[in-house]
């Protein structure tokens, strides 16, 4: 993983990116499926299996079977599938082998990077891509047919373990949701289907049988998975409240951490743990994390933490009032970063909010020291 974290930097230096280039993946092909393809005959599995090569290809929306799945599903499908960091130079996909399905077939397909000036080989995932009549079918909802549902409030639970659910936990997430609504003065919150996924695991909703990363928890439109953290899993469940409200990605997670902590933490704990780990970032540090246009080892280690610390800047001045300003002023800072709307909220220059985030990571160990003592 440490190799495929640092070929995602080392590319972002060449700026290649999924979407900047027109020349093909290394697709390879077994050679079972090769002559099985070169029988003219068998003209349905030819139809799929080129629909699944101009797929990997081209990400086309025009080859999805479901011309009803949403923005968000497929931007995440996407992401997961052709790993959009990494430079096509570098990626390859093994079509391994086909079964019949309903309608179509299932390929099993190995995502690969190799990089020999990095001297990384890694196998990335092992998916399963589903083609039906010449169409690929990525819809989440193919693969909870062995998922039985508990209905909960507005979330609807899906489970591969029924006597393990904890309803008093589903409970609080629900108290929770209707909590931040009342608060923030929302109005009624959408439907919500919740995956109750084991740690690293969550992709497979998506069809993996295995990703590189250990991380899922996310939330395209109307789904959660839980990624091995229970049925009342905070972080995420601020996201699915305030998914109508789009800021940038690093002040919609410290809003995420502020509201709901992270990774089974308070916002307290996690920023201890953060800045106990990784140390008090510099003012250098600080400012790359908001302004850096590229990858860097800052925006990996403080990615969630700086951003939660410009949150509760805004909660102990201006109070519970001040988030909600933010929010009703969302249009206004979509496309600011966090710093530039604390400039904004608090009229103050860059250099000095940097200095005074600088002092409060500080504070955040002594308060952790005074509490152990």
């Amino acid at each position: 993983m440490k190799k495929l974290l640092c070929l995602i930097l080392f590319s972002s230096l060449f700026e290649i990116g999924f979407t900047q280039v027109t020349n093909s993946y290394n697709i390879h092909i077994s050679p079972l499926l090769e002559q099985r393809k070169a029988n003219s005959n068998d003209k349905p599995f030819n139809e799929a299996i080129s629909a699944l090569i101009s797929f990997i290809n081209t990400g086309a929306d025009s080859l999805l079977y479901d011309k009803a799945i949403s923005p968000k599903e497929k931007s995440m499908y996407y992401d997961l599938f052709f790993l959009k960091n990494l430079p096509r130079k570098f990626s390859h996909y093994h079509i391994v082998s086909v079964d019949s399905i309903s309608s179509g077939y299932l390929f099993k397909v190995i995502p690969r990077q190799q990089v020999d000036e990095l001297q990384s080989d890694e196998v990335l995932a092992i998916a399963n891509v589903q083609v039906r009549n010449g169409l690929i079918d990525i819809s989440y909802k193919n693969n909870l047919t062995d998922f039985s549902t508990i209905k909960k409030g507005q979330i609807t639970y899906f489970t591969k373990d029924k006597s393990s659910f904890s309803k008093v936990e589903a409970d609080k997430a629900v108290a929770f949701c209707d909590s931040l609504k009342r608060v923030l003065k929302l109005k009624v919150l959408p439907p919500l289907n919740y995956v109750l996924s084991k740690k690293g695991k969550a992709q497979e909703i998506f069809g993996f049988d295995y990703f590189w990363s250990p991380y899922g928890c996310f939330i395209p439109n109307d789904l959660l998975l839980s990624n091995g953290f229970g049925e009342n899993y905070r972080h995420e469940l601020v996201h699915y409240v305030l998914q109508d409200f789009k800021f940038d990605a690093l002040t919609n997670e410290g809003l995420a951490v502020l509201l709901g902590g992270s990774e089974k933490m308070s916002c307290q704990s996690f920023l201890n743990e953060r800045f106990t780990v990784y140390g008090i970032p510099s003012k250098e540090q600080i400012k790359n994390v908001f302004s850096s246009t590229k990858p860097n080892s800052d925006s990996f280690k403080y990615r969630y933490a700086l951003p939660a610390l410009c949150m509760r800047m805004i909660y102990d001045k201006k109070g519970i009032e001040g988030i909600r300003d933010l929010l009703k002023n969302c249009e206004k800072y979509s496309k600011q970063n966090t710093l530039g709307i604390l400039k904004d909220i608090f009229g103050e220059s860059e250099d000095d909010l940097i200095d005074q985030l600088h002092l409060k990571c500080s504070d955040v160990l002594k308060i952790k020291k005074n509490e152990t003592l």
